[in-house]
């Protein structure tokens, strides 16, 4: 196993993203998540005060909605001293969360084999279940978005160059199936910022490049003040929204990103906004193994000969996808495709994305599998209150030499959802959304169905 725990160790990673908007004018939602920090958008999971990290927002953006809606807080200053601006803003909610549905198998019924288990087919609610095998179970908790507090900090260096930084907070009200267990809070965000005519440069921990299209499309045209999927019913962090079916979560990690400026404007007759995003990703796995490490009495230990520690694999990746925004009208397509990338989070580290062989010498022995997701979102914004739909699917397409009849794996995630959101005032909203999920398997006609139904309020400032 320490063979094959270093043949897997990362060699190289690229990640790379083109963007193109064309703006005028505003949505409510839009406005929303630019005017604040940008930065992210989600689970983790994204957050209003950073939907798009490092992309320069587009030129001011509106479209008289029929009702015309207030712009949101934009956070608190709390001092300016010697050219600095310090400020804070964030987020705090609760969420009723109540699922049902049957519980996950981890045999075939049809064989008793076992599934080859994978991050996100399927969901488990382990000492939940009744003897019928399905689970009808209530949860107090936080939503995609949980509590966040962050810390901004803002000078103009020169005239036309800013310099900030941000770190933020994440921490989620619930725990675990045992009301012992504390809930958790982590740094999610710290980075520094300098941005100016000739762009902007990033460099600490944000929400990486990718897929963040598909989880600024969900943040902003669907569960930015809601639940959607739960991620789990007996464990801890925010929920997951649409991620896992269709959308992947590009995770907040280490980097240092360079935007460029602004591409200008496009006017629409009635208003709106259009974007276009494209971006992929390149890791290189694996290298030359020995079969234990070296020791002093040992300097030079013999290789390890199997197949694992000896392979090289790529991780692939390209997503793409747009927004368009125009009047009342949100609209959202992504989509995202390659080896390695898992259902969840980009470069997912599962058996499934993985070909793990009965015989360590198989050339195949380590192989990666092609995943696939498509997502897409609507959503109509009058005034105070959204009206969202949307649905999505993610997929592993078994390599030539898979027996799924011998080992059962996952297959596909489908999730639909509805999502209501009322602002009751500026900086309150009321959220009531419902998602369904159907999982299946290869080699087995076994299938989770899960609905979960969520309702529950956020504070911003």
């Amino acid at each position: 196993m320490k063979a094959r725990s270093a043949a897997r160790s990362t060699a190289f990673a690229l990640a790379v993203s083109s963007i193109c908007s064309f703006a005028t004018g505003a949505s409510a939602q839009q406005d929303e998540t630019e005017t604040e920090t940008e930065t992210e958008t989600a689970p983790p999971k994204p957050h209003r005060t950073t939907a798009s990290a490092t992309e320069t927002p587009p030129a001011s953006e509106s479209g008289p909605p029929p009702v015309a809606a207030k712009a949101p807080p934009s956070g608190i200053v709390l001092a300016k001293i010697s050219g600095w601006e310090l400020s804070i803003d964030g987020r705090l909610n609760a969420f009723v969360v109540y699922g049902f549905g049957n519980h996950n198998a981890s045999t075939a019924p049809e064989t008793g084999n076992s599934i080859t288990p994978g991050i996100g087919t399927g969901i488990t609610a382990d000492n939940q279940i009744d003897v019928s095998g399905n689970f009808h179970t209530p949860r107090v908790r936080s939503g995609f978005v949980p509590n966040i507090l962050a810390v901004n900090l803002r000078k103009n260096v020169t005239e036309s160059t800013v310099l900030s930084g941000r770190v933020a907070l994440w921490s989620d009200i619930h725990s675990n199936v045992s009301v012992y267990i504390n809930a958790q809070t982590y740094v999610q965000e710290g980075y520094l910022k300098l941005e100016g005519p000739w762009g902007s440069f990033t460099g600490g921990r944000q929400l990486a490049l990718f897929n963040r299209g598909a989880i600024e499309i969900d943040f902003n045209y669907g569960h930015n003040y809601g639940v959607g999927w739960p991620c789990n019913f007996n464990g801890v962090l925010p929920a997951c929204g649409q991620i896992g079916y269709g959308a992947l979560f590009p995770f907040f990690r280490a980097g240092l990103v360079y935007a460029t400026p602004s591409l200008g404007g496009f006017q629409f007759t009635a208003g709106g906004m259009f974007k276009v995003f494209v971006n992929g990703v390149w890791q290189r796995l694996g290298a030359a193994a020995n079969y234990v490490d070296p020791t002093p009495t040992t300097p030079n230990p013999p290789p390890d000969n199997r197949a694992i520690a000896n392979k090289t694999v790529d991780q692939l990746g390209i997503a793409a996808g747009l927004r368009l925004e125009l009047g009342p009208l949100r609209l959202g397509v992504t989509g995202h495709y390659g080896p390695g990338l898992g259902f969840y989070y980009a470069q997912e580290n599962s058996q499934v994305a993985v070909y793990f062989a009965a015989d360590a010498f198989d050339p195949h022995d380590g192989d990666l599998r092609t995943f696939r997701g498509f997502y897409g979102q609507l959503a109509l914004v009058l005034g105070p209150v959204m009206i969202a739909g949307g649905a999505g699917a993610s997929q592993v397409l078994r390599l030539p030499f898979d027996d799924t009849t011998a080992n059962p794996m996952p297959k596909q995630n489908l999730g639909i959802n509805a999502i209501f959101n009322y602002h009751i005032y500026d900086n309150f909203v009321w959220d009531l959304d419902y998602f369904r999920s159907e999982s299946t398997w290869y080699g087995t006609a076994f299938k989770q169905t899960v609905n979960v139904v969520s309702s529950g309020f956020t504070m911003t400032f």
